[in-house]
């Protein structure tokens, strides 16, 4: 671990870190594309330096809460090589940017540049640089800062977000369920709202220093793609019937529990109601609302634990599903040297590493024996198998992979491993009988998990981008978001809210600027991935049940398309598996066809509504109607 003992070490490797960067002395005769070359051919020694530096240290760093040594050692580590990496990439960064790659004629070239340039805030100056890193680093800490009272004792606050959702979920009174939704909004809400306008300014300007048209091509500039975001609207309406179904039901079922009275069957599902179903039904044990509750979903964690599973053991049989791909073997030394254990902290997921040497990757793993860590590390070990793959090429082809990119391919290997073909060629599910019943739970409890989340982050995104290009006005943040929630989500506040409140924000739990476009993309693209990886298997029948490890033809397609990196724009990339360079919603569909089947069935038994009409003028007070 890093502690202050070694801090001396530190310091000195730093130093000699940077004062081994590049410089090159531009001479008369070289032509910028030929000075270019050359630049990068010499600072990228330096730069794999830098991320191996970081990458090696941080691996090292214990999240044992109670080890204060470590925790300074890891702060002192952090403002050190925070000013070290700052120095470095700012320098590299204008260099590059320097360069008129849009007249050079080796494209490869031009690429690697564009690849490694960083649109960041130091445009900003330091004054601003750093006004903008509080006020991002305040946002970032909500989640873990921000304190709020109990429901029995409103004295008593120190309740914080994880409480929160533990309160949600055994809440079984209208009256405490609605007062922890507000609740948390008053507190990790109202307040943040004039730092989410000066946020919000500060971007701006950061976008217009970067050359940006507008604010939201530097929010989507690392997809190179001015279209991502419309497209994935359009996947988002292709998946409307499907949503629309599981919309009406979930409706349906919480209008039963609560009463018409507080879920109307014409109007978007409240707020909090929707909220607390999501983590109930989406739980390990939860079966509520399920199309049928008596009959039970195979336990994977019993399974795991009846036959002696260990977390150590998930590395080797991700590893195993990967070398019947005929993947890259894990290098020497990788098991012995770079798969360490996490500490039992409060939240731990597994993480992998790549650290810019031939052959050296690592994984940390968590010590939970649950499907969900066992799902979490195999996951982690395709980013790694990315890392191994796509090792030969140049360093920015190999560095910059598309936001979501990985994860789409490790969703279509997820969607593999957890399919019950897979699970009963492993030995898992052997006394278990998998009929049409069981596995309509088994694919609602998916659709709980995932379907509700993506028009939740695509608002996320669209509100902060309608923000950032001015289309909405800072004394509209509120009812504007509750507008795109009822249309794109179809939830209404369960308490009528105002300008001074700012909800918003409730939902953007890990950054104010951290993209959430990437979580749509990845499963839409994802799913993409699976259905062709199943066709190119030969596989037959249900397509959530297919498996396509150890198949030959879909291991060729994944490691010719991890191979490219990002060499070729990620259409180009995606195509080599997909025969189609678009985001769509096809595949998704298809693999939730016997689920939306049964849910349109269902609505029209119990007579529920599709759709809604609009309530946001009720729900939501303006300024001038509060003033």
């Amino acid at each position: 671990m890093v502690s202050v003992k070694n801090l001396g070490v530190l310091v000195l490797v730093c130093a000699i870190g940077y004062a081994s960067t590049y410089k090159i002395d531009t001479k008369p005769s070289l032509t910028p594309e030929e000075e270019a070359a050359i630049y990068l051919r010499e600072i990228t020694p330096d730069i794999e330096e830098q991320y191996k530096l970081a990458y090696e240290f941080s691996f090292e760093f214990t999240d044992d809460e109670d080890d204060e040594e470590s925790a300074l050692g890891q702060f002192l580590f952090i403002f050190i090589m925070g000013a070290q990496f700052k120095m470095f990439f700012t320098e590299l960064n204008q260099k590059l940017k320097s360069y008129p790659i849009e007249t050079f004629e080796n494209k490869d070239l031009a690429r690697q540049i564009k690849l490694l340039i960083d649109y960041d805030y130091s445009v900003l100056g330091d004054d601003k640089e750093e006004q903008m890193l509080d006020i991002t680093t305040k946002f970032e800490d909500i989640i873990t800062s921000v304190k709020f009272c109990t429901f029995e004792d409103h004295d008593e606050c120190e309740l914080t977000y994880k409480d929160w959702k533990q309160k949600i979920l055994k809440a079984t009174e209208l009256d405490e369920i609605r007062y922890y939704w507000k609740e948390w909004r008053t507190k990790a809400g109202e307040p943040f709202r004039n730092d989410f306008k000066e946020f919000a300014e500060l971007y701006k300007d950061a976008a217009t220093e970067n050359k940006f048209t507008k604010p939201s091509g530097m929010w989507f500039y690392e997809y190179e793609d001015d279209n991502v975001f419309a497209e994935i609207g359009e996947a988002l309406e292709e998946m409307k019937p499907l949503y629309q179904e599981l919309h009406a039901y979930v409706r349906h079922f919480l209008q039963t529990k609560f009463g018409a009275e507080n879920v109307v069957s014409t109007e978007g599902i409240p707020d909090d109601l929707l909220e607390k179903y999501i983590v109930e039904a989406s739980s390990p044990d939860g079966s509520i609302g399920y199309p049928y509750p008596d009959k039970q979903i195979f336990n994977m964690r019993k399974e795991l634990v009846d036959k002696d599973y260990t977390a150590d053991k998930f590395t080797h049989k991700a590893d195993e599903f990967f070398q019947s791909m005929h993947m890259h073997e894990m290098p020497k030394g990788f098991y012995d040297n770079r798969v360490q254990l996490k500490s039992n902290s409060s939240t731990c997921f597994p993480s992998a590493v790549g650290y810019w040497t031939k052959d050296d990757v690592g994984l940390r793993y968590c010590n939970d024996v649950t499907f969900r860590n066992y799902l979490a590390v195999h996951r982690e070990m395709t980013e790694i198998q990315y890392h191994l793959n796509s090792q030969d090429l140049p360093l920015a082809f190999r560095k910059v992979v598309w936001p979501g990119f990985t994860q789409a391919v490790a969703y279509a290997v997820l969607a593999s491993v957890a399919s019950p073909a897979h699970l009963k060629s492993q030995g898992f599910l052997e006394d278990f009988t998998l009929d049409d019943e069981t596995n309509l739970n088994r694919l609602y409890r998916v659709a709980i998990q995932i379907l509700f989340k993506m028009p939740m982050n695509y608002v996320q995104d669209k509100f902060r981008i309608d923000v950032l290009n001015s289309d909405i006005d800072s004394e509209e943040y509120n009812c504007e978001f509750w507008k795109m929630q009822e249309k794109y989500v179809g939830v209404r506040p369960p308490v009528v809210r105002t300008e001074k409140d700012f909800d918003a924000l409730a939902k953007v739990l890990h950054g104010v600027d951290t993209m959430r476009t990437k979580q749509i993309f990845s499963k839409f693209v994802g799913f993409q991935f699976y259905e062709s990886l199943c066709n190119k298997a030969g596989h037959t029948g249900r397509l959530d049940n297919c498996d396509f490890s150890g198949d030959n033809a879909a291991a060729t397609a994944l490691k010719d398309m991890m191979a490219l990196g990002a060499s070729k724009h990620w259409r180009e990339v995606m195509k080599t598996v997909t025969d189609t360079d678009k985001i769509g919603a096809s595949s998704l569909l298809k693999y939730f066809e016997p689920l939306q089947n049964w849910l349109h069935a269902e609505n029209i038994k119990n007579n529920a509504q599709i759709g809604g009409t609009s309530t946001t003028n009720r729900d939501c007070k303006s300024k001038d109607d509060t003033e």
